[in-house]
């Protein structure tokens, strides 16, 4: 069928068909996530006029309680740090630590951090994709989830809707096939087949989609041999199935289309990490804010507009009198201190009857919206009701709190997975002695560094060195400083070794998640306090140092003080 036929087919039917979930329901993820837009953006689907040209005023109930969980979550770039239970990372910890902040810091992750906590409470879903130089969240309106039941993006194709520029798509030259992305350039661009696009002055857009999923061997082969690369070899090439990322242009309202690139995939996880709020309801997009209260916030916009209208209404003031002689307009056909003559003048009341219970709609609206979305006054902050005990307050408190932890634990694992599989390896893949100097500003860690080479070269080689003493151990390794210091390409693979098992032991820990830091050093603290044993209090110690990232050579230390001799003994005094 070829792969520009299947993406075709694919587009088509997400943007146009549904899926059944169970019997009775039907579900349209693009439909869904551009009705969720529209709530994002607190725009009507049909304009901001009714039929009758008044403004419909959008009384906005879901970011409030959107900045209420992002709030309560307070998860940020100080909550990601790199630890190790083994005593010997210690200087990878530290050194890959101050590596990581001054990454957050170039690349202003505080800042994406924030807006993808934002997006995760209110649409519920992140997609995050591994780009060159750390990850790009991406837009859910130009994603498509193919197989709208799966559970996991590695159970459907992924389709990305990308928006180029003339000299974006120029610089894909060397990475696409040129003589197509030429071909492309000469064309009018602005050709749209999912959605329109604007031609604001005179800008031309080239609409490409990137397909990353399995194709069958034939397809790929075909692709292959259309753009000129190699083929692989299978028994059965039509049901064979492989992963592989396309990338194409749909032209001519889909009659024609261009393939610019093709590869092989080793895994849908080296591409794509996501988070969901929700929980699986038979579809892929879970469920997030603005969808949980969109039949709420529809609501209390009708009677927000309901009130507004009858508030408008209330202050016309209008007056009746079956006296035909009586003026038409009290405010054009009198003047203050006139006398009226009238057999009845009365003012119709205008004011809305029934508001009371307007109120009590919405205030009970706004229960249930409360109650949804864990946005109670205890979790939002607000004063406590008069007369409840501190202590029942403490522990509604305490109890609100438990849903805030278990999404920050589900997002925990999301950047744990960024972080240790796309971030750290990019970091340590060209890390030296420069960067030491760069990152600590401080000569004495370079020697820090140095020494943790030498030990870790001990370490890959102690059974080849076979048994041998402490005294010899450390003869090895003065010998080893000294060919270190003569040899710079033997100090340069040596660093390249020195994080080569690194990954294996690390782990990113993100407080909420299974190793807290603030609990670990309280039941630290907790064991100082009861331990007798000199030696095991001062491990307990160290191990709370390099838990909080604390370098304890550079801590000053006390002189050892003379040992009392017991009577009878006598100790020679050392060199």
């Amino acid at each position: 069928m070829g792969i520009v036929t299947t993406v075709k087919n694919e587009i088509d039917s997400y943007v146009s068909g549904e899926v059944r979930i169970t019997d009775r329901i039907s579900f349209s993820q693009y439909r869904t996530v551009r009705h969720i837009s529209n709530f994002a953006n607190r725009t009507y689907p049909s304009g901001n006029v009714d039929s009758q040209g008044n403004y419909k005023y959008w009384f906005d109930i879901i970011s409030p309680r959107i900045d209420n969980e992002t709030k309560n979550i307070d998860f940020d770039t100080s909550d990601i740090t790199l630890y190790s239970e083994m005593k010997s990372d210690r200087v990878r910890v530290m050194l890959s630590n101050a590596l990581l902040r001054e990454w957050m810091k170039e690349t202003q992750q505080g800042v994406s951090l924030n807006e993808d906590i934002e997006n995760c409470t209110g649409w519920g879903n992140m997609i995050w994709k591994k780009v060159k130089g750390g990850k790009l969240a991406l837009d859910l309106t130009d994603t498509y989830v193919i197989n709208q039941k799966a559970k996991t993006l590695s159970e459907s194709p992924v389709i990305e809707r990308h928006l180029l520029t003339s000299s974006q798509l120029r610089a894909k030259r060397g990475i696409y096939n040129e003589e197509r992305v030429d071909e492309l350039l000469k064309s009018r661009g602005n050709v749209s087949y999912v959605e329109g696009i604007s031609d604001d002055k005179g800008i031309r857009y080239y609409e490409l989609f990137e397909r990353n999923g399995e194709v069958s061997v034939e397809d790929y082969n075909e692709a292959r041999r259309e753009l000129g690369q190699g083929e692989i070899a299978s028994n059965d090439p039509e049901n064979e199935f492989i992963l592989a990322k396309s990338i194409l242009c749909l032209m001519d309202g889909g009659s024609g289309g261009k393939l610019l690139f093709v590869e092989r995939l080793k895994s849908m996880d080296d591409i794509y990490v996501e988070y969901h709020r929700g929980r699986y309801v038979g579809r892929w997009l879970r469920v997030g804010f603005y969808e949980m209260l969109m039949d709420i916030q529809i609501r209390a916009n009708e009677i927000g507009n309901q009130i507004a209208r009858a508030l408008e209404y209330g202050a016309i003031q209008l007056f009746t009198s079956s006296d035909d002689s009586i003026y038409r307009n009290v405010l054009t056909d009198l003047q203050r201190g006139d006398i009226v003559k009238a057999k009845d003048l009365r003012r119709l009341d205008m004011s809305m009857q029934d508001i009371s219970n307007y109120i009590a709609e919405w205030n009970q609206l706004m229960q249930t919206a409360d109650r949804l979305t864990n946005s109670t006054d205890i979790a939002s902050g607000e004063e406590m009701p008069s007369g409840m005990p501190f202590k029942l307050g403490n522990l509604l408190n305490q109890n609100s709190n438990k849903l805030y932890n278990f999404i920050r634990e589900k997002l925990a694992l999301s950047f744990k997975s960024i972080y240790e599989n796309w971030i750290l390896p990019e970091l340590l893949k060209d890390f030296g002695e420069r960067d030491v100097v760069r990152i600590t500003g401080d000569s004495e860690y370079l020697d820090l560094y140095r020494e943790a080479l030498i030990e870790e070269w001990y370490i890959r080689n102690l059974v080849a060195l076979g048994p041998h003493t402490s005294e010899e151990a450390k003869v090895l390794k003065e010998r080893k400083a000294e060919q270190l210091g003569k040899s710079k390409e033997e100090l340069v693979r040596l660093g390249r070794d020195f994080w080569k098992d690194y990954k294996a032991r690390v782990s990113v820990n993100i407080t909420g998640e299974s190793v807290n830091i603030n609990t670990d050093i309280e039941s630290r603290n907790t064991l100082l306090a009861l331990e007798p044993d000199p030696i095991r209090k001062s491990a307990l110690l160290d191990q709370i140092y390099t838990r909080l990232g604390i370098d304890m050579t550079k801590l000053p230390k006390a002189q050892p003080q003379n040992m009392q001799v017991p009577q009878g003994k006598t100790v020679m005094p050392t060199q």
